[in-house]
């Protein structure tokens, strides 16, 4: 609050606007402490700016993506947004890209997939509450009605960035900061404290300027009530002082002789042409306000900046990308109503509370060519599993609500991705039709696989007609991509595509490399051999099994490492092992041939 030196005892009185307000701030400032946030629900008003976009759908493969997960992940997501306008279904990886499948993009001139390492919820999952900020120059009246307004208890303060029509971040308000400032400020010298703009006292007492000394920021002196005793008050004003005084013009005079920087004339009080001209001797500024002076006293403070108020250090905010446990668990150590959420730069985008956390959106996400809880993405178990599509055996996925589940007995995935194409009318562009072919060829590694279908072949056929690939030419060069093992580390081979299986209770990692020519696999052999035990503890599992294919030959050398391995190995293929590992010709599928043969082994 404004001091007052002496009491005007003309017969200024507070008008009822002045009364209300300070009621309705005492009011906000109970309501603020009282109020559970936890059962306060966003509320709806247009002064928000709550954006508004298509949910985004994440369409992803196994952890381990190999060229059918990638390429069926892009097209069925190029098919969904064909078909729903509702949603934005994106591409994405959970792991890293084989060379095979680089090769295939690279043909397809397709850019590579988003790479997602979870799917838990962040806080651009909530309706984060977007609107703009007030500059830091905005006065305590001004925001104090925007609060009103918006029914708001905090207030971001921002300021642009140049060349950019986001805002830069610099503090925020709250109602206890905006009360404190107006009932619990004592000091005369609050504007010059806190340079406060003589636009702003002019905008807040609603004045005129009589005249105007280029006066534009007030940077020291206090505010004096020009009441009482004229000469007496004369010895109390000192240079830059900001004097109210009603229709007394000895006082008006005296004021602008002794170096007041203001003088503000209350009640309508006219600002004669000799104060006029002596106030330009003096660079002294008139203003004329229809307040009286008890009001224009007590409604002054209301035009210093928010920045005076404003916290600007230590701030606790958080960004798009942070994840909602642990915003949750900062927000419990706080008792903070509302949170500013920025961009990674700064710049501010909005506020969130508690009660936001109550809404949050989980990710939703479409699963390919896997339905198994282990190689599924970080964070699976917390999503919203819209669909799933896929070629292997049921396993170990559970979801809340009821789910499109298309799981069908063929090669790909990409083939039943291509008999959804068919079944709405939609013939794939040249570029995705090159990704399903590559996807097909790939996992029934050109046919040899006993995954193969008739369903398989001919999808390859009419695929290949729309890509304009030679399905031969192609396999080769694809499958030749994909086995360059030379410049690849022992960890490099061992992830290059590993998937993880539990059967009977037993975690089993399988890998696989395929490769066009056995004398690729050589070293490929040595550096696994000497790693699968570490890779097998680096993964936490119980046993590891590791297939070398030769496609051509349609033979595979598996590796192995783990308690009981290798009886299990003897067991499902009722043959001895040599040399530390173990041949079966016309072995050349995971999912088809040894995961089931190793299912058994076990049960028996």
């Amino acid at each position: 609050m404004t001091e007052v030196n002496t009491y005007d005892s003309e017969g200024d009185q507070a008008n009822e606007e002045s009364g209300q307000e300070l009621a309705e701030l005492l009011h906000a400032l109970h309501e603020e402490d009282s109020i559970d946030p936890e059962l306060l629900l966003p509320e709806e008003d247009e002064d928000y700016l709550i954006e508004e976009k298509k949910p985004d759908v994440y369409v992803v493969g196994h952890k381990s993506p190999d060229t059918d997960s990638i390429t069926s992940a892009i097209a069925y997501a190029n098919l969904k947004n064909i078909t729903d306008k509702t949603r934005n279904y994106i591409p994405a990886r959970a792991g890293a890209v084989q060379d095979e499948t680089q090769y295939v993009l690279n043909h397809a001139e397709i850019e590579m997939p988003l790479f997602i390492d979870n799917v838990y919820t962040q806080v651009k999952d909530i309706d984060i509450r977007q609107f703009t900020g007030v500059h830091e120059d905005v006065t305590l009246r001004h925001a104090w009605s925007i609060m009103k307004e918006r029914n708001i208890v905090t207030i971001p303060v921002t300021e642009p960035i140049e060349h950019s029509v986001k805002e830069r971040f610099v503090g925020l308000a709250t109602i206890k900061d905006i009360g404190s400032a107006y009932l619990d400020n004592t000091s005369s010298e609050i504007l010059s404290n806190s340079g406060t703009l003589l636009s702003s006292v002019a905008r807040v007492l609603e004045a005129e300027v009589a005249y105007d000394s280029g006066l534009k920021r007030f940077e020291k002196g206090k505010i004096f009530i020009g009441a009482g005793d004229a000469n007496a008050i004369a010895g109390f004003i000192r240079k830059g002082d900001i004097v109210i005084v009603s229709n007394r013009r000895v006082t008006q005079k005296l004021s602008v002789q002794a170096g007041a920087s203001c003088v503000i004339l209350t009640m309508g009080a006219p600002a004669t042409q000799e104060l006029i001209d002596l106030a330009a001797t003096k660079k002294c500024t008139i203003l004329c306000t229809p307040h009286d002076t008890f009001s224009a006293a007590k409604i002054i403070n209301q035009s210093i900046p928010i920045s005076y108020i404003m916290k600007k250090n230590n701030i606790v905010g958080f960004t798009p990308e942070d994840y909602l446990e642990d915003v949750k668990d900062t927000m419990t150590k706080l008792k903070h109503r509302d949170f500013p959420v920025l961009d990674n730069d700064g710049s501010f985008i909005g506020m969130i509370s508690r009660r936001f956390l109550l809404y949050a959106r989980k990710k939703q996400v479409i699963l390919v060519d896997h339905n198994e809880q282990g190689q599924a993405v970080a964070g699976i178990e917390g999503a919203d599993i819209l669909e799933i599509i896929d070629h292997h055996r049921l396993s170990s996925i559970s979801t809340i609500n009821p789910v499109f589940f298309r799981n069908q007995p063929v090669g790909s995935t990409n083939t039943i991705v291509f008999e959804m194409y068919n079944e709405q009318g939609i013939t794939p562009s040249k570029q995705i039709a090159t990704l399903m072919c590559a996807g097909i060829l790939s996992d029934t590694l050109m046919f040899r696989s006993p995954t193969t279908t008739q369903v398989d072949r001919v999808a390859v056929l009419k695929l290949s007609e729309i890509a304009e690939i030679n399905i031969e030419a192609f396999s080769k060069a694809m499958f030749h991509a994909g086995s360059q093992l030379d410049e690849k580390s022992p960890a490099e081979l061992f992830s290059h595509d590993f998937k993880t299986f539990t059967v009977e209770g037993v975690d089993i990692g399988i890998g696989q490399i395929n490769v066009m020519d056995q004398d690729e696999l050589v070293s490929a052999r040595e550096k696994l051999q000497t790693y699968l035990e570490e890779g097998m503890h680096e993964k936490q599992m119980d046993m590891v099994f590791f297939m070398l294919t030769d496609i051509p030959s349609s033979c595979t050398e598996v590796l192995y490492t783990g308690n009981g391995a290798a009886s299990l190995l003897e067991n499902a293929f009722e043959r001895p092992i040599v040399d530390s590992s173990m041949k079966v010709e016309g072995l050349v599928s995971r999912k088809k041939q040894l995961v089931p043969e190793l299912i058994v082994a076990m049960q028996k």
